[in-house]
């Protein structure tokens, strides 16, 4: 099952959770964090809430060197979405320490409303996700390449939960005990 965080949701995480440029902070990206103190980036907060979890879009930024860009890039413009996930019981989410598994494991990405997703994601945008868990939160920075030339469009945050779990590789162990797993066998997923 997965969630689609669009522009369009509740507003209403305000004040519960670090803001972005907090969080920019706290992962040493201090020029997003100056970013988002100078209002360049757009602060959204909105929540919406996936099985036993709230997912909320803190805050969105487009600019060049403003992440952990390679040598190469330094210059290239660059969009960052700041997410928080957290438990709706309020549990703390698991932060792989001491005997706390390791965080769910999720798959965040931008999607471009009318763009095929399979062509324009975080992975194929030349995308990449920084995670961790403070105060019981996880908080997520997913970039990838601008996608201010989509203005257009709406922008849409997509949160994969289950494909990406253990649950879910062992249901394609089952169905498929190669590690070849075909379309149909992805299709068969026991998803309601």
């Amino acid at each position: 099952a997965a969630c689609v965080l669009a522009v369009t949701v509740s507003v209403g995480a305000a004040g519960r959770y670090l803001s972005s440029r907090d969080v920019a902070e706290e992962f040493n990206m201090d020029n997003m964090s100056k970013a988002f103190s100078k209002g360049d980036g757009i602060e959204i907060n909105q929540t919406q809430t996936y099985g036993e979890y709230n997912v909320t879009l803190l805050g969105v930024v487009n600019g060049a060197n403003l992440g952990w860009s390679k040598p190469e890039e330094i210059e290239k413009e660059k969009t960052y979405a700041v997410v928080a996930i957290e438990k709706t019981d309020g549990s703390p989410m698991p932060d792989g320490t001491d005997d706390q598994k390791m965080p769910q494991d999720f798959f965040v990405s931008p999607l471009i409303e009318g763009y095929n997703p399979v062509n324009f994601n975080v992975m194929t945008m030349d995308g990449s996700v920084t995670w961790d868990v403070i105060n019981g939160v996880e908080y997520r920075i997913v970039e990838c390449d601008n996608v201010e030339i989509f203005a257009d469009h709406d922008l849409l945050l997509y949160l994969q939960g289950f494909c990406n779990s253990s649950t879910a590789l062992k249901i394609a162990n089952i169905l498929s005990p190669t590690i070849n797993y075909e379309v149909g066998h992805i299709a068969s997923f026991p998803i309601i």
